[in-house]
Parts: structure tokens; C-alpha cells; sequence
């Protein structure tokens, strides 16, 4: 119920702050900083949770002033700069966004500034639900979750893992009707942490990222925060993106192209690396599964994390299932964190009679058209070998 009343208050509110920015002629990065949930009746502020001094987390690409809204684009890779404590967690978050507690209820919104190209909170509260948070399994838990939506809202992508170094979540995506929503679960020493992400999917598709970050960048208060680095250059004409060498593994065969050079190979897992200046601006990694008995979705959970020390890779997006060359495979959006380096792209679940072959093909963080045609090329030449 509490959704739906957010839901509809925001849709009032944006489209009369909407006629209000633009009477007075201004633009998404004059708004001065206006927050949809401080104009709600029964929310306010809360300040509560913040640290008092925090420093910043990982390198940004933020342009804008810091007294604006944030740009559509820059919402990929956001300054996670502020830092609150919730349920024995240490969170971080945007700069520029504010917390807002529902005066009703334990439940919290993280709020963006007011901008008319985007609409997108983050709500986030500990789980009630014995059931569900007795659960040992975050997945299980995040499984459990996908029948206590609410009504009206429609799973358009089931519950996959992501067990990082930090933090063991899940996640789920649904609909309900212009907003998608992103639910992640989040293990704590003590309890379960549900976060909602709600976007109105006409205006952007940003979810995926800002869950990424916000996982990589989330620490227990017993462990440190992990070592990110991310990087901005612009490497489009530097991207090969034509998958023309003939490589074997597993049951499948495949191409790759030229200029990825094999990094590692052992334990059922291969990398491929390609750099530019001795910096990695693409990766591409294959690992091998026995079946043995388990489904697309469960490899997929199964590949993530720490899956080659010290990178941690991140599945996120809505899950589409596909068929090349009489092989069923699965595709996710996905991020690699590094301390030398940041990449994003596709995971790639093929299934083939014994075997799950994995692929994560990624690019530049500010190169993904690149990626996505280079992406499309290796998937298209996955076959059966002879």
C-alpha cells in the first residue's frame, strides 16, 4: 500500500515541479537541488545514520555542479561519497542525495534531486518478514520475497545471486506500470536488508549500475571497505570489436577478437585481457561447470563475486533468454570491480548437454556501445564443436 501511495504522490508532485522548472525557464541542472520526498506528507528528513566525515570511495565522472541535479549519464557512475550506518552495515551513497524516513513506518528513501529527465528513489528498511529473514540463504530469502510483491506488480526477472567479498545479496526485478523496480536483499551479521530501487523505466534504465555500486561499495563493520578504482578515458577507437580467432572450450567453440591476449587459464577458467598503454580496457572471461543436475539460473547465481582474486564481478539487469546455433544461453547485464580497474559489460550463460560455459565480455565503463557490438559478435559465433 505504501508504494502505491509513493508511487502516485511522486507522479503528482514531478509533474507539477516539472511545469513549475520550466515556467520559470529553467534546466535539469538549475533546480537547486529540489528533493520529491521533502514536499510528502509524513516523510521528513532523517540524519540520523550518516557518518560525519567520510572520504571518497571511488573515482567519478561527475561534471555537473555539485548544487545541481545529477545528468542522465552521470547516474552509471555515481559519487558514493556519503556514507550512513544501517543494521551493521556501512553504506554508501550519492553526494547529492538526502534520507527521508516515513514518519509511519521503519522505512527509509533515499532520494535523488528533483531532475526531469529521470525518476528514481531508493527505499530500503530491515526485513520483518521471520520467514523470509530466518533464511541462511540469501537467495533463498530474495525467492521467498518474489511472492510478497505487491499486488499489481509483475516479475519480469527471477532471483539471481551475488556473492561479493563484502556482502552475499540477491536480486529481483518487477514491473508495475511505468516503474521498474530493482528489489536486492543483503545479509547482515544480524538480520536482512531489503532495498527497492524505482525508476520510471521511459525515462531511464539506470538501476542495474546504481545497485552495482551500491554492493561493491557496502561492507560488514567488522571488515574494511574494498579497493575500487575506476577509470573514464574514452578508448572507442581503441575497441576491436570483431571476433575473428577461433578459440576452444569446453564443449563449445568460439571467436575472440584479435587483440585479447590469454591472461589466465587454470581451474576451468580463462581470461583474456586487452590493453592499451599497459592499461586493461577489455576482458573477457570463460569458465567451465559440470551440469550436474543444476539450471541456467543457478549457474548463473553460482558465477559471481570473487570468481578471480582480488576482481569481484557483479551480476545485475533483467535476465533474457535466448538461442544461438541450437545452444540455449541466458544474458545479464555485469560489472568487474578491480583495484586497478573497472569494466562493464554482458554475462553470458551457455548451456550445452554436460556443460554451463560462462562468458563475461567487458568493455570501458564509458564505452559500452563498443562493448555491446563486441559482445553480440563473440555470442554469435558460439557453437557445438564437431
Amino acid at each position: 500500500m505504501i508504494k502505491k501511495l509513493i508511487i502516485l504522490t511522486i507522479s503528482m508532485f514531478l509533474i507539477a515541479c516539472d511545469s513549475g522548472f520550466k515556467d520559470n525557464n529553467t534546466t535539469e541542472n538549475e533546480t537547486n537541488l529540489a528533493y520529491p520526498f521533502d514536499k510528502m506528507t509524513g516523510f521528513e528528513e532523517d540524519k540520523a545514520l550518516y557518518l560525519k566525515s567520510t572520504a571518497p570511495f571511488f573515482n567519478t565522472n561527475i561534471k555537473t555542479d555539485p548544487n545541481s541535479a545529477y545528468e542522465k549519464n552521470e547516474l552509471t557512475n555515481l559519487d558514493y561519497n556519503k556514507e550512513i550506518i544501517f543494521a551493521n552495515m556501512h553504506i554508501r551513497i550519492p553526494e547529492r542525495c538526502k534520507i527521508f524516513k516515513n514518519k509511519s513506518d521503519d522505512k527509509y528513501i533515499i532520494d535523488f534531486p528533483y531532475s526531469s529527465s529521470y525518476n528514481i528513489f531508493l527505499s530500503f528498511e530491515e526485513v520483518t518478514n521471520t520467514k523470509i529473514s530466518g533464511q541462511k540463504d540469501i537467495l533463498k530469502a530474495c525467492q521467498l520475497s518474489e511472492k510478497t510483491i505487491d499486488s499489481g506488480e509483475r516479475i519480469i526477472s527471477h532471483s539471481l545471486r551475488n556473492k561479493i567479498t563484502n556482502v552475499d545479496s540477491a536480486y529481483f526485478i518487477s514491473e508495475k506500470g511505468e516503474q521498474r523496480l530493482t528489489h536486492f536483499f543483503v545479509k547482515t551479521p544480524s538480520s536482512i536488508i531489503h532495498f527497492t530501487i524505482t525508476e520510471d523505466k521511459n525515462l531511464s534504465l539506470k538501476s542495474k549500475d546504481i545497485m552495482s555500486d551500491i554492493l561493491i561499495a557496502m561492507y560488514k563493520e567488522s571488515d574494511d571497505p574494498m579497493e575500487i578504482s575506476k577509470d573514464f578515458t574514452n578508448y572507442t577507437d581503441k575497441i576491436n570489436v570483431f571476433a575473428t580467432k577461433e578459440v576452444e572450450m569446453g564443449n563449445i567453440k568460439f571467436k575472440i577478437p584479435e587483440n585479447f591476449l590469454l591472461s589466465q587459464d587454470k581451474n576451468g577458467i580463462r581470461a583474456y585481457i586487452s590493453k592499451v598503454d599497459g592499461e586493461v580496457i577489455s576482458e573477457l572471461i570463460i569458465k567451465v561447470d559440470e551440469k550436474d543436475g543444476r539450471s541456467l539460473e543457478e549457474v548463473s547465481s553460482l558465477n559471481s563475486g570473487d570468481i578471480i582474486y582480488p576482481i569481484n564481478i557483479v551480476t545485475n539487469g533483467v535476465s533474457e533468454k535466448e538461442d544461438i546455433n541450437k545452444l540455449s544461453y541466458m544474458r545479464n547485464g555485469s560489472r568487474l570491480y578491480a583495484p586497478n580497474f573497472s569494466l562493464k559489460g554482458d554475462k553470458v550463460v551457455v548451456e550445452t548437454k554436460d556443460e554451463f560455459v560462462t562468458f563475461f565480455i567487458l568493455g570501458p565503463l564509458n564505452d559500452n556501445d563498443q562493448t555491446s557490438i563486441m559482445a553480440k559478435s563473440i555470442i554469435s559465433s558460439i557453437e557445438k564443436k564437431n
